[in-house]
């Protein structure tokens, strides 16, 4: 056993962070050692979550039409794709993905929504709006994923019910401008 990864294992089993060093050190492990490096990696995720499994189910809430540029979605207006494009969705539907959610024995139901941000918009309202309308009903959590946000808008979303704000990070900042040059 790689007694390097074990202590470093041992670290965050403690609840301590572990240093850029040695993080590093974790990402360049190769060969057998992979075992080694998977073996403490699940007795620290074990450790964390047991064996418990969280599903969440999403509903696409705003689809399309995004003027972003990000190479790898099919949501962007800039790209041929043959995905469908709608407004957002009115609560009823979010609604009824909460209750197929339940169904589905999800632990919660993402709100999802493209383009960059809903920052200053109605549809940033009207989510806070049926998030608030929703959360009132005893069921299914919901969480957002719906672009860039402000704290301003984060400490809404969470006045409004929201349990999870949920967000992607496409890739590292020095690799981005080869993902999506419309933002930073």
């Amino acid at each position: 056993m790689n007694t390097r990864i074990e202590k470093i294992a041992n670290v965050v089993l403690q609840g301590q962070g572990i240093s850029y060093d040695e993080a590093h050190y974790l990402i360049e492990i190769s060969g057998i050692e992979i075992y080694d490096l998977l073996y403490w990696a699940n007795r620290i995720r074990y450790n964390a979550f047991k064996n418990i499994v969280s599903l969440c189910s999403i509903i696409s809430a705003r689809q399309g039409r995004c003027s972003e540029d990000c190479r790898f979605c099919s949501q962007s207006s800039r790209y041929k794709t043959e995905i469908s494009s709608f407004p957002l969705i009115e609560k009823e539907e979010i609604a009824e993905a909460v209750e197929r959610g339940k169904e589905y024995k999800s632990d919660c139901v993402g709100v999802v929504t493209s383009g960059y941000s809903l920052e200053g918009s109605d549809n940033f309202d009207k989510i806070c709006d049926d998030a608030h309308e929703l959360s009132k009903q005893e069921g299914t959590p919901v969480h957002t994923s719906i672009g860039t946000i402000t704290n301003k808008m984060a400490e809404k979303l969470v006045s409004s019910g929201v349990e999870m704000i949920n967000h992607n990070l496409e890739t590292s900042e020095s690799y981005y401008p080869n993902i999506c040059t419309t933002h930073t």
